[in-house]
């Protein structure tokens, strides 16, 4: 589960206001492909060393890895040179340089990347390489496998997908809610379907005095949008 100092760089929420319909002194803890293919001739991936009918047979899925403090944007750029699809979440802040307020775009988690593929190629990259030495998988604390260990931290799609949308808008107001630090009663599931966060799903919340949107990585983080007007929003059935 994601720690303080593991997400340290922007603002966090270790105390917020509460209303009848969404209470986050006594709430809920944050909820936060697939390709198949025939038999095929094996051979090695050039870029990644893979076996390519093994990486043909297995699902592509949004894995969580943790990275050394302060080289989440290097391992971007590694992992996208290797012809991975990664997104690195970043966030809005401000800098004072020379007496003047600089804006910044600086990773919203500085100790991880998110990447899609399938789990051969991500292990063989992490094992077989020096270079990934600073780059392990983030496990999932809430399953077990049979042999007692904790597989490897998938994000859904569906949820993936929203997230992405939402750390990909440039605004200040957006917030980063961990489970440590931020635990609040979920309330209606909706679409946003005016302003800048048009076409982002999640579940309505008041933060901070301000009714908005909760978009839930599951057994990870949660992070809010800026203020959304009840105007803007669609209710929507949502089976968990």
């Amino acid at each position: 589960m994601l720690s303080c100092t593991e997400s340290s760089g922007i603002n966090h929420l270790s105390k917020m206001n509460t209303q009848p319909d969404v209470d986050i002194r006594r709430g809920n803890k944050p909820q936060c492909f697939g390709l198949t293919a025939t038999a095929i001739p094996e051979a090695n991936s050039s870029q990644t060393g893979v076996s390519v009918r093994n990486a043909q047979t297995e699902t592509e899925q949004w894995y969580v890895l943790r990275v050394s403090y302060g080289r989440a944007e290097k391992a971007n750029e590694i992992l996208k040179a290797k012809g991975i699809e990664t997104h690195l979440p970043l966030h809005t802040t401000y800098k004072e340089v020379n007496g003047k307020r600089k804006k910044q775009r600086v990773p919203m988690l500085p100790n991880f990347l998110f990447v899609r593929t399938t789990l051969s190629i991500l292990e063989s990259l992490i094992k077989s390489s020096p270079v990934f030495r600073f780059i392990s998988f983030y496990y999932d604390h809430f399953n077990t496998k049979s042999n007692g260990k904790n597989p490897p931290l998938v994000v859904p799609a569906n949820s993936m997908e929203n997230f992405i949308k939402l750390t990909s808008i440039d605004d200040e107001h957006i917030l980063l809610i961990d489970e440590i630090n931020g635990t609040y009663k979920q309330g209606d599931y909706v679409r946003i379907i005016e302003g800048s966060f048009k076409g982002i799903e999640g579940r309505v919340a008041k933060i901070t005095g301000q009714k908005r949107v909760i978009v839930e990585l599951p057994g990870l983080c949660s992070v809010a949008t800026a203020y959304i007007p009840k105007a803007f929003l669609l209710q929507l059935e949502h089976t968990e």
